[in-house]
This record gives structure tokens, sequence and C-alpha cells, in this order.
């Protein structure tokens, strides 16, 4: 199974939108799914928003708390409802479209591979971005390489998949 997080602050606008088109893509994909909700202490009608789309989609599940605490907090609190052995984390604003997640899957059964990171600097990608925004994400990233070593060229893109086991031993760290 499937388990997709996605955490949400302050996304009522675009929320409604992302989660149908996730679970739309996923059942015409006929994987099996659930997709979890954390809205991040939101001030807007995230939390309310979410909870309709739960009318009509019965693999989702919501989950928040009040006071925000950021997308990291978000993310590990959404892990521990969790019930599939892959887990994707998608932003709630779209950034990256879920009608991807199906070709993005394709890459996982590679002998090896336990995360697969989406990237918005693919050639092939169309983002239309600021040019501050494209500015301080890649200060952050050449930030992250120097002080981790990481060979990823965009750590902050909303869409990464993991495998279980590799979550459960990495978010207790």
């Amino acid at each position: 199974m499937l388990s997709v997080i996605v955490p949400a602050y302050n996304e009522a606008k675009k929320l409604s939108e992302t989660i149908r088109e996730a679970v739309d893509t996923l059942e015409s994909s006929n994987l099996e799914h659930e997709v979890i909700i954390v809205d991040d202490g939101s001030k807007d009608d995230t939390y309310g928003k979410a909870l309709s789309i739960t009318e009509q989609y019965p693999t989702v599940r919501v989950f928040n708390y009040e006071q925000n605490q950021g997308k990291g907090y978000a993310l590990e609190y959404g892990f521990q409802f969790v019930q599939g052995d892959l887990v994707l984390f998608l932003d709630a604003d779209s950034e990256l479209p879920p009608s991807q997640i199906p070709r993005f899957l394709q890459y996982l059964p590679a002998d090896g591979v336990d995360i697969l990171i989406g990237s918005k600097r693919h050639p092939l990608s169309q983002v239309d971005v600021a040019f501050s925004r494209r500015l301080l994400s890649k200060s952050y990233n050449v930030i992250v390489k120097l002080l981790f070593n990481l060979d990823v060229t965009d750590v902050l893109v909303g869409l990464k998949l993991f495998r279980r086991q590799v979550l459960e031993q990495v978010l207790p760290r």
C-alpha cells in the first residue's frame, strides 16, 4: 500500500484540488492507497476543507494540531498514522502535480532504491517560480549540500518517496 502524507498550512484554496487530483490519479492507476492530510495549525479554513474531502474520498484521513510547527513536524506527525510500506510526501500546493505519482513510482523497483526525490530542475520540468524564490532555493540547496554532503539538487521539492523501513530508522534520530 502507498501512504501519501500531505502537510498543509494555510492551503484552503489549493487543498481540495490537490487531493482530488492525487486520489483520482491513484484510483485510476489501481494503486492501493491512503492519503493522510496533516493540518499544521492553519489560520484559514484548511482543516474544514480537509474534513469535507473525507466525505468524498474514504481513503483520505485528516489530522491536525493547533499551533504551526513547520513542514518537517507535520510530516513526522503524519508518519505515525501511515499503514503502507511505501510513503510519499506530497505538498498541498501542487507545485509538482499529483498526476506525476505513477510515473514517479515506476523508478522504485530498482535494486537498492529506498528513497526517490522529485526535481523541479529536471530539463523537462516546467515550473514557473519567481527569480527571488529560485535564488533562495538554490542557495539553501548549496548550504545543505556543503553541510551534509548530499548529492541532491532540490531538497525542498514537495514530492518524495520512501520505503517505510527507511523512515522508521531515520525519523527517531
